[in-house]
């Protein structure tokens, strides 16, 4: 299927209950409203554009169809839909427990106990989880890293409104999720390589992710730092190194392998090693 149905309802219910029959889970509302609420949500994702950008960015082999993308709202909904619902109702014990959650996220950047420009990490949380209510949760990828980007998109705008040079190194599986994303594009790059959402999901450790960097030859390493760490694109990464975008793609292919293989413990053979 290369395009949406005009009707949206019949084809979110036949994947709702596919879904729901292999994943053996069970819907927190009725079949008639969970349809009736992910199809509106996929209405207005595609409307905004955003699956167009979800699609455009893709580079997986499966190209992103609209059945897919259906499927992948559909598996996060089902997970996401309380939560979030809780949270949009203003519920305090909700509130409370990702306020001080994104606040503890918001002090791994600008330091506990600390400030920019008279803003706690506590006021950056707030104004963060303000935003994602006037945002709307798309629901086609986890909550944790798409909150976590708007967070770090209010420190960031801060700390670029007033030009503040913020020199640190990641401290964590949370803070590299804050890293990871930067004017709306390095999440939606994450999510369209199977591999890089690997290497976040296992970077829990700080020593861990370290070590395993500082395995990786210099050229993987830079273009893996720059990419994930300094938020530059394909084409900045290769005018800075001065080099193909195509060779950039290859380099950051080759060594998300190679920290996957780190991660998991994976010994490479001799000629893979070499190579990598």
């Amino acid at each position: 299927m290369s395009s949406f149905p005009a009707n949206l309802a019949p084809l979110v219910r036949r994947r709702l209950v596919r879904f729901v029959s292999q994943s053996h889970v069970q819907l927190n509302y009725s079949l008639a409203i969970s349809v009736r609420e992910i199809a509106q949500i996929i209405r207005e994702n595609r409307t905004s554009g955003r699956y167009a950008r979800f699609r455009k960015n893709d580079k997986s082999r499966a190209r992103l169809t609209p059945t897919l993308y259906i499927d992948r709202v559909i598996a996060t909904w089902v997970e996401e839909a309380p939560n979030w619902k809780r949270l949009i109702q203003h519920d305090n014990a909700t509130w409370k427990q990702l306020c001080e959650r994104y606040t503890r996220a918001g002090e791994k950047w600008i330091g506990r106990g600390r400030s920019l420009r008279g803003f706690t990490a506590e006021d950056f949380a707030q104004q963060a989880m303000e935003l994602m209510l006037k945002a709307e949760y798309p629901f086609d990828v986890p909550f944790e890293p798409w909150a976590l980007t708007i967070l770090h998109r209010v420190i960031y705008g801060r700390a670029r409104a007033d030009k503040d040079v913020m020199d640190h190194q990641p401290e964590s599986f949370e803070e590299l999720l804050i890293l990871a994303d930067s004017g709306g594009r390095g999440i939606e790059k994450q999510f369209a390589d199977p591999l890089a959402h690997k290497f976040v999901q296992m970077a829990q450790d700080h020593e861990l992710l370290w070590g395993a960097l500082e395995q990786l030859q210099p050229t993987l390493r830079i273009v893996i730092e720059l990419f994930f760490f300094e938020q530059l694109t394909d084409e900045e990464i290769a005018r800075k190194l001065n080099t193909s975008t195509t060779n950039i793609q290859t380099r950051r292919h080759r060594g998300l392998k190679r920290l996957n293989s780190i991660l998991l413990g994976k010994p490479l053979s001799e000629k893979r090693r070499r190579q990598h």
